[in-house]
């Protein structure tokens, strides 16, 4: 025999030799012990229990025993009970005639292939008393009440803590039914089904209304479970007690505290809508008398003061929507548009605007386009695009007493269809302490309490920046220094535009000639909007007829159908809603209505449509504004106002078309309706999924991900994605650098497709 064959069953000998003196030494702890093999065969057992199985040592193990699992005896085999080792377990002799149980737990043996059951303690070790008692000392110790009932949940135990939860004594309490002394109504018919529960031998947690013995409400946390005596029978219930009553009433001042904030948010929001109402109603009437001003012969002094009157006119709404802005972002409300623009005339439009405010404190403002690879029409929302440039420039202005303000622009990258803008805000101001820029992008966040007085501000700007940036998918990001100037940059991505776009669409001559000989109802409490609206339609060659309520329009309107209505909201008598759906009660929907309205919040937007009304006017309009707007209504065509601010229009054309999936449903409507909704609900979580495997680097995943979406976007004619889907397909080809473009661009052309394709849905 070999060396190595020799060695490994001396090895083995010993092992077994080593577990047999263990046994021995266990045997002077332990009444009975037995050995079972990975077989489930008890091949070795003390020579006690060896008499109670015959004198022989059973081929199986479950022949042999139940064993107590989750209160169930069962038939358990040896891999059945590895799970079981180190936990408490109670085996009956089988058969249960016999009445021999035993109560204990396995262990591993020394060869790792063998499991050893040690169980009945013998005395003077420690008892199954003595280590009951020191559980309940630690939950005492814990301020745990513990509470003993049987079978008819009357109470056996209740230890000090219980006591002291309830306010009364331990005689008090021992032999009395818990669920009718302690607890009443409801509270009482919970304890009775907790009772049947723990007879199926079933635990749980629950919470419940108590009375102390001094009457006062107290809330317990209960987690009961079924209790056993030491042969396995199901002899009541044991519970143990927290007392939970300041918690709930601190959940309670939560819920208060909710609601109270849920309830002052209406109130805000409704405070909100009435202030843009009071305050736009005036300024209508100062803007509009101020354009038609500007109309006439004025000499230059005028001309210089009319100028101003329109300049503060702009800052006195600049702020209003501010305010209103944040309002809308805040409530999830505020919607970007996606329409073409030049990004150049944009900055160029900033510069005149923002040249005499800079001028005016001996300050140079300068522009620098890069339009190197810029496409010249471009994709998206130009009016927060504006908004975004007009706050910077004018805080660089507002906190610069010498020097210059920089604007730049350039095209960082390219991807695809996507171009992403870098612009530049830069001046040689008084700069910031790096300690405050960390909270700079925060509400009403000033550098110091005076800056509202000295320089003026509400210190929203910036965080308006951040929250439209954060819409636009863009970035931000701000370096400066105290005495030096700050420099402000950011980052969004739009899309390329069709160069045809941009001159689609009637001129303004075109639009305005609708309006000769318009049949025009102005309906509006108010004598000063009703003369400046009047006023430009008569300019423009329409009829007028004025109502000052809504009654006397609907009486107006029947008496002679006029070709369009101009509807003002908030009047006494009856409002413009009323009538409005009066008049489409009385006469249908031939007659377009648009509203004048000085509420800007989107929930007001859709009640005005609900109403029967086909668009709507702000105030305070301009002129081209009320042209588009009743030109379009009276097309047929949607409305401009309407889109620009909270249904954006999108080039379908250029992101996505149905022709083919309308093949594939040949006419079936519902089920191409269907298809939508399906891509509506799985897209989202499908982006998701490959930003996640993106982070964790699970370049497979990304793959996989992006094959079950190219059929699907194939069918919806996405072409915009035709090649990029196909890259993060093969995302282990790429760099992760290459990859991060290429999910960022897939990103946003399809949450633009999103956005677009919820106005195909039926």
């Amino acid at each position: 025999m070999p060396d190595s064959e020799n060695q490994s069953n001396s090895n083995s000998a010993q092992k077994d030799h080593s577990l047999v003196i263990g046994l021995q030494q266990l045997g002077s702890i332990f009444s009975h012990y037995f050995v079972l093999n990975q077989d489930g065969k008890i091949i070795q057992a003390d020579p006690s229990l060896t008499a109670m199985l015959g004198g022989t040592l059973p081929q199986d193990f479950r022949n042999c025993f139940n064993v107590l699992v989750q209160s169930e005896l069962k038939s358990l085999h040896f891999w059945q009970l590895v799970s079981q080792v180190g936990k408490p377990v109670f085996l009956q002799l089988i058969p249960e005639k016999l009445g021999i149980n035993l109560e204990g737990h396995f262990i591993s043996a020394a060869k790792g292939h063998e499991l050893v059951f040690l169980g009945g303690q013998k005395k003077g070790e420690i008892t199954t008393d003595f280590k009951e008692q020191k559980y309940r000392r630690i939950l005492a110790n814990m301020h745990l009440g513990i509470l003993e009932v049987d079978l008819e949940d009357n109470i056996l135990y209740a230890n000090q803590s219980f006591c002291d939860m309830s306010g009364y004594e331990e005689a008090e309490l021992l032999g009395k039914n818990a669920g009718q002394f302690l607890l009443s109504g409801s509270s009482s018919r919970i304890i009775r089904s907790k009772s049947r529960l723990r007879k199926a031998g079933i635990s749980d947690a629950y919470e419940i209304e108590v009375k102390d013995r001094k009457g006062t409400g107290r809330y317990w946390l209960v987690s009961g479970a079924p209790n056993y005596n030491n042969k396995g029978v199901h002899i009541g219930s044991i519970g143990i007690h927290l007392d939970i009553t300041d918690q709930k009433k601190l959940e309670s001042e939560l819920i208060s505290a909710r609601e109270l904030a849920e309830a002052s948010a209406r109130v805000k929001e409704d405070f909100l809508m009435n202030m843009s109402h009071e305050i736009r109603t005036p300024m209508h009437v100062i803007t509009g008398m101020s354009e038609l001003l500007g109309k006439t012969h004025l000499q230059e002094q005028q001309r210089f003061y009319l100028g101003n009157i329109r300049h503060a006119a702009d800052n006195m709404l600049a702020l209003m929507n501010d305010i209103l802005d944040l309002s809308k972002m805040e409530a999830g409300k505020l919607n970007l548009e996606n329409i073409p623009f030049e990004v150049r005339k944009v900055l160029q439009r900033m510069e005149n605007v923002m040249q005499h405010k800079a001028e005016e404190k001996g300050l140079g403002l300068f522009l620098a386009i890069n339009s190197s690879g810029i496409a010249p029409v471009l994709m998206g929302d130009s009016h927060r695009l504006n908004q975004i440039l007009y706050n910077l420039i004018s805080n660089a202005i507002k906190f610069t007493e010498r020097g210059e303000i920089r604007v730049t622009c350039r095209l960082e990258k390219e991807l695809g269809q996507l171009q992403v803008l870098e612009f530049s805000v830069a001046d040689t101001g008084v700069g910031m302490d790096k300690s405050f820029l960390g909270s700079l992008f925060e509400k009403f966040s000033q550098e110091h309490q005076s800056t509202s007085r000295t320089a003026g501000g509400t210190g929203l700007g910036m965080n308006i920046c951040k929250e439209l940036l954060d819409l636009m998918g863009g970035e931000i990001e701000v370096k400066s220094e105290k005495g030096k100037g700050t420099a402000v940059t950011f980052r969004i991505p739009f899309l390329k535009g069709d160069v045809a776009i941009q001159t689609v669409g009637r001129q303004w001559g075109e639009e305005s000639a609708v309006f000769k000989g318009l049949r025009v109802l102005l309906v509006d409490d108010n004598e000063l909007n009703r003369l400046v609206a009047s006023t430009l339609l008569e300019n423009l060659g329409a009829i007028i007829e004025e109502a000052e309520n809504g009654e006397e329009a609907v009486n107006k309107f029947l008496l002679e159908t006029p070709d369009l209505v101009l509807m003002d909201i908030r009047m006494a008598v009856m409002d413009g809603l009323e009538a409005s759906r009066e008049i489409r009660r009385r006469a249908g929907n031939s007659v377009p209505i648009i509203a004048l309205t000085a509420h800007a919040m989107k929930s007001e937007i859709d009640k005005f449509m609900e109403a029967g009304m086909n668009a709507y006017l702000p105030k305070p309009f301009r002129e081209e504004q009320l042209v588009s707007v009743v030109s379009a209504c009276l097309a047929g065509r949607s409305s401009p106002a309407i889109e620009s601010e909270f249904e954006p229009a999108t080039s379908n054309a250029a992101l996505w078309d149905l022709e083919k999936l309308r093949e594939l449903c040949r006419g079936n409507e519902e089920f191409l309706q269907k298809m939508l909704r399906l891509f509506l609900e799985q897209t989202p979580l499908r982006i998701k999924d490959m930003q996640k495997a993106f982070a964790d680097k699970n370049w497979k995943t990304v793959s996989d991900t992006a094959h079950k979406m190219k059929p699907s976007l194939d069918n919806l004619g996405i072409n915009a994605l035709r090649e990029t889907v196909r890259n993060l397909e093969k995302a282990t080809e790429f760099t992760p650098e290459k990859n991060k473009d290429h999910l960022a661009y897939f990103k946003i052309i399809l949450e633009k497709v999103l956005e677009d394709l919820k106005g195909s849905l039926k």
